[in-house]
């Protein structure tokens, strides 16, 4: 999954120091309380568009800043990674895969993989489905369905 590298970073200040770069790069200061790697801020920052390419992104930087007080960055950590888990299944339209990665890095009995299977579940992700034109298999063998509609 593409944001593992950045969500199970070794240091949980990480994706803070993302955010802020992020921020910082629409014209938005954060006053964070909490510790984050400065120097990573500073290299992502540089590595971003200019302030006038990234201002589509001010108003979401902004309820982030408002958001963001007393936010902890294990709590971040844990929000980055089950978005990731949601928008993987969605974009692959299969939860398949998904649920394998979690079984195999052994999240699956985890909260992270009780997570993603709630919302597997969940009217969300079958609404998101139905929306995205994907087809929700029926567990009944195509020949008896058949047989049964007759």
């Amino acid at each position: 999954t593409g944001g593992d590298g950045v969500s199970h970073s070794t240091d949980p200040a990480r994706p803070l120091a993302l955010c802020v770069a992020l921020c910082q790069s629409c014209g938005v200061t954060l006053d964070v309380a909490r510790s984050y790697d400065r120097a990573f801020a500073s290299d992502v920052a540089s590595l971003l568009p200019s302030r006038e390419t990234m201002q589509h992104l001010a108003p979401t930087a902004i309820a982030f800043r408002d958001a963001s007080e007393g936010l902890d960055p294990l709590v971040l950590r844990a929000t980055l990674a089950m978005a990731e888990d949601r928008a993987g299944v969605l974009a692959s339209g299969d939860p398949r895969a998904a649920l394998e990665h979690l079984r195999r890095i052994d999240e699956l009995r985890k909260a992270r993989g009780a997570m993603l299977i709630g919302y597997l579940l969940s009217d969300d992700h079958l609404q998101a489905r139905r929306q995205l034109g994907y087809i929700l298999e029926m567990n009944v063998p195509r020949r008896r369905s058949q047989e049964i509609s007759a």
